[in-house]
């Protein structure tokens, strides 16, 4: 804590409670955020992906072997997301 802090925290618990603590939860908030953004522009690649595959003129077999790797890819990032969790929860 430098000169210019003392004059507004009068100590160190009360700097790390007021100053800290906020900078830290701004932080966490914003990766959380950035996450969640990146996990659904990846679902919805997903799900858009799906779309154009039942609308493509190919192979019926070769579609459904398509959209069932497609809707694993889906499973799996949601199956991360919930492992996440999961692990959050534990203590």
């Amino acid at each position: 804590m430098d000169e210019l802090d003392n004059k507004y925290y009068t100590d160190s618990v009360t700097w790390w409670e007021r100053y800290v603590k906020e900078i830290l939860r701004r932080s966490f908030t914003r990766e959380g955020t950035e996450r969640r953004r990146e996990r659904r522009t990846v679902e919805t690649f997903y799900y858009a992906s799906i779309y154009d595959i039942l609308d493509a003129p190919i192979d019926p077999g070769r579609k459904a072997i398509t959209i069932k790797r497609l809707k694993t890819q889906i499973t799996r990032l949601h199956h991360q997301q919930r492992q996440k969790i999961l692990l959050d929860t534990e203590e």
